[in-house]
């Protein structure tokens, strides 16, 4: 979604729900980025899609658990087989209000009022308003005009190193990311799938050694 589609509640454009579609064979490599989603306050759902090849290579994700801890719906799903699409769908329908856990780092919004900020520029969270520290260059002219002003005098007034703030707001959300898999989700190795795995691996090598050996 563009930055600036995030801007103004009233656009037609504004977007009512948040499809966050995660590889549920590296979950933890998604949830940065889906922390980030559901702190902008808008109904969020998590797809954890490629779950057949999760279940391959014994990775066991507890989808319930994991709903409850993030406060949104969960759907496992297997988008090449059309797995699971129906109850993405359905998930649609239902989804009015969500109330996904807030990642935002207290520490962070601490160091700077960005409640008033948020506030003032009409914002669901604190975390938009964080935000629009960031990109309001990537803003059209028209938007600008009202939220760059407010950047300007909130910089004038408060005095902060935004490169410290995201870099400590990142580096919270991956300690917050991995005290919430933990738990969650776990490794049980597929005996099966690995000695096939182990048999194409020999028939691959054996094929190289032999077009390299023709070779000479």
């Amino acid at each position: 979604v563009p930055y600036r589609l995030l801007y103004d509640h009233n656009s037609p454009e504004y977007p009512d729900v948040i499809l966050f579609i995660a590889d549920a064979t590296n979950l933890y490599r998604n949830m940065v980025l889906f922390t980030q989603a559901a702190d902008l306050g808008i109904p969020i759902i998590l797809c954890l899609n490629m779950m057949d090849h999760a279940d391959k290579v014994g990775i066991i994700i507890d989808a319930n658990k994991l709903s409850q801890s993030l406060g949104v719906p969960i759907i496992k799903t297997n988008a090449r087989k059309s797995v699971g699409i129906a109850q993405l769908k359905k998930a649609f329908t239902e989804i009015l209000v969500s109330s996904p856990t807030k990642y935002t780092q207290a520490n962070v919004m601490q160091m700077a009022p960005f409640n008033e900020l948020s506030k003032e520029l009409g914002y669901n969270t604190e975390y938009q308003a964080f935000i629009a520290l960031n990109v309001e260059n990537n803003l059209r002219k028209n938007e600008k005009s009202v939220i760059a002003e407010c950047v300007k005098e909130f910089r004038k007034t408060h005095k902060f190193d935004l490169g410290h703030l995201q870099r400590d707001d990142l580096l919270g959300r991956h300690r917050q990311i991995k005290l919430l898999l933990n738990g969650i989700v776990s490794r049980q190795p597929n005996t099966s799938y690995l000695r096939k795995q182990e048999r194409l691996d020999r028939v691959l090598t054996c094929l190289l050694y032999t077009s390299d050996a023709a070779d000479e």
